[in-house]
Parts: C-alpha cells; sequence; structure tokens
C-alpha cells in the first residue's frame, strides 16, 4: 500500500513539473510573439497620441505604416509622424495597411494637400504651430504659404498636419 501511494506521489509530482514546464514554454513563446510585433501594429481602433511639440491627439486610426498614422476625429483629420509619437493609449490592432497606404509618406500626402489648396494646421516637432497653404514639395521638406512668408520645413520636422473639413 505505501508502495502503491508513494508512486503514485511521484506520478502527480512528474504531472505537476510536466504542466509547469507547458506553461512556462507556452508563456516564453508568446513573448517571443510580442518582441517580433511592431507597435504600430498596434495602433487600431479609438487612439490616444502623444507627440513632441503637439501634445495629445485623439480620434480614429484610418490608417498606420511605418512613416504615418492617418486619425479621423470627427471634424478634422489628423497625419501623423510616427518619429513623433511619444505615447500611445489604444483599444485595438491596427488592419494590415493597403500596398498602397504602406508606401505612403509626406510627400505623397503634402502634394495632395497641395493639389487640393487647402489651409492646414501644421504642428512641428518642436512645438511651433503655423497655419498655411503648402506651396511646394521638395526632396526632404516642404514649402508652406503663411500668412508672413513662404517657409521651408524640413520632412523630419513635422509633427502633426491637421486637415479641418
Amino acid at each position: 500500500m505505501r508502495w502503491e501511494r508513494l508512486f503514485a506521489e511521484l506520478e502527480a509530482s512528474l504531472d505537476d513539473d510536466a504542466l509547469l514546464e507547458r506553461d512556462a514554454l507556452v508563456a516564453e513563446l508568446r513573448d517571443e510573439e510580442w518582441s517580433r510585433t511592431p507597435w504600430r501594429s498596434l495602433l487600431g481602433g479609438h487612439v490616444e497620441l502623444e507627440l513632441l511639440g503637439a501634445g495629445r491627439l485623439a480620434g480614429e486610426v484610418r490608417f498606420a505604416n511605418d512613416r504615418l498614422v492617418r486619425l479621423d476625429a470627427g471634424s478634422v483629420e489628423h497625419v501623423v509622424a510616427i518619429d513623433a509619437v511619444t505615447g500611445v493609449r489604444t483599444d485595438g490592432r491596427a488592419p494590415a495597411p493597403s500596398t498602397v497606404d504602406a508606401r505612403l509618406g509626406w510627400p505623397h500626402v503634402l502634394r495632395r494637400l497641395r493639389d487640393d489648396g487647402d489651409e492646414v494646421r501644421v504642428v512641428r516637432t518642436d512645438g511651433a504651430t503655423l497655419r498655411a497653404q503648402v506651396v511646394r514639395v521638395v526632396d526632404g521638406g516642404v514649402v508652406l504659404r503663411t500668412a508672413e512668408r513662404d517657409l521651408l520645413v524640413p520632412l523630419r520636422a513635422l509633427a502633426v498636419v491637421t486637415l479641418g473639413r
């Protein structure tokens, strides 16, 4: 009888060890999967972004790629530089961008704004805010027409461009 109980306890102990080992392996695999997940792929649904120079913006993500995030904030639309994002509150996971959206960058967006001729609000990463029209898109920069004068802004200095509807 004692032998049977001893072997039963040993068997139960081995089963417990196997379960612990399996759980540890599952956790390790899950961590490995998360470590390969780009943070921008978590930008989905309603988000609140904390940005260099622009504070916080909230809205529904319309697309996100490795350069830009487009937010629909109801009466306005924001195009945000990924490099300006310093924090994210999100409730979803972004759908994979279409092949066109995946290639979009500032030059495409700014040329479209130039063609539309609408005035936009531009916030730079240093916090400066301008109301301007896009005049020209050059290699690595954009020429903006403000009330005072034309201003060349390097693309790396753009945090957010907002278009009112």
